[in-house]
């Protein structure tokens, strides 16, 4: 068959051989997932409960592809050259389409012009933790130990522009102390160093560091948020700690190449937040400190444009550049 998908669809070889979605528009093959991390970090094993949840619903299959580097551009990349079908998805981020476009100026894609959002799937705040074996348990001592360092401290990050990369520079401005950047390709990696203690902090979401503190191999000395995080009660705000910290919200979400038919991006906006909203699904992503998301395309589009100017002056007040 020529067409990738078929809307309102009248053949019987069609309806016999495609994955139901909705009653307008049906898949013939699988959806390819371009997932811009390693395997193994928290965005990774979110979007394959997610993607499970699909097919095991009666949507078409998900394949998950891998495809870390340069921030999410990679992965960016592979979509834009993508059919407009729907057959593609990228779970793009805040890094992606709301950091990097103020860091970088000649950036190969452009995220508002070759790209459509189709669901908001999960949001978080980020928590800061160190090596179990590094001498500071407080944010007060980390800081202290970093200005009698020479050289400073390091902090890990997921990527240049990513979330941790950001909220550390945030944290060396509001305080003036030397915290020293160290970019990662992917969430994984950073965390195996920083439990080895090759890193003194990282900055990420409680999922991505779930393993860890359940098996106290690492601690949590704030969170990045208004109020403590119930899942880490004993966990101080940074405002508890003595540092003011603007509340940093990651996210993660569905996009499709530009162009691909409404009727579509409907259908896969649908497919996603039902699986995301599933009771077992939500259930375990919950428990993993992930916000849910429920809001259609048009609304996950008025999400990021209200996202991108809180980021940009975020950026603009710390100074962080890509290195």
């Amino acid at each position: 068959m020529g067409m990738k998908y078929v809307v309102a669809a009248t053949s019987a070889v069609c309806v016999a051989l495609a994955a139901p979605v909705t009653a307008q528009v049906r898949f013939e093959r699988p959806v390819q997932v371009l997932v811009p991390y390693p395997p193994g970090g928290s965005v990774d094993i979110s979007v394959r409960m997610v993607a499970e949840k699909i097919t095991a619903a009666g949507g078409p299959a998900m394949v998950i592809q891998n495809r870390a580097g340069a921030g999410g551009i990679v992965a960016a990349q592979a979509l834009k050259a993508a059919p407009a079908d729907g057959h593609t998805v990228l779970i793009g981020d805040h890094g992606l389409f709301g950091i990097l476009p103020v860091l970088q100026s000649d950036m190969p894609v452009d995220v508002r012009r070759d790209f459509a959002p189709v669901a908001l799937l999960r949001s978080h705040n980020q928590i800061c933790a160190t090596p179990k074996k590094l001498a500071a348990d407080t944010v007060a001592q980390f800081l202290d130990l970093a200005r009698k360092t020479q050289g400073g401290l390091s902090y890990a990050s997921q990527s240049p522009g990513s979330s941790g990369h950001i909220l550390g520079a945030m944290l060396a401005k509001a305080t003036g102390a030397p915290l020293v950047h160290v970019p990662y390709r992917g969430e994984a990696p950073a965390v195996t160093d920083l439990v080895s203690g090759q890193v003194a902090m990282l900055c990420t979401s409680y999922d991505g560091l779930m393993a860890q503190i359940e098996g106290d191999t690492l601690k949590v000395l704030a969170v990045a948020r208004k109020t403590r995080d119930p899942l880490l009660p004993k966990v101080p705000t940074f405002e508890e700690a003595g540092v003011g910290l603007d509340e940093f919200v990651s996210w993660n979400g569905v996009f499709v190449t530009a162009g691909t038919p409404a009727p579509v991006v409907d259908a896969l906006a649908k497919l996603f937040t039902d699986a995301v909203n599933a009771p077992d699904v939500a259930g375990r992503l919950r428990a993993r400190g992930i916000d849910i998301a429920n809001d259609t395309p048009a609304g996950f589009a008025r999400f990021i444009d209200d996202y991108r100017p809180k980021v940009e002056r975020i950026i603009r007040t710390t100074g962080v550049k890509l290195e």
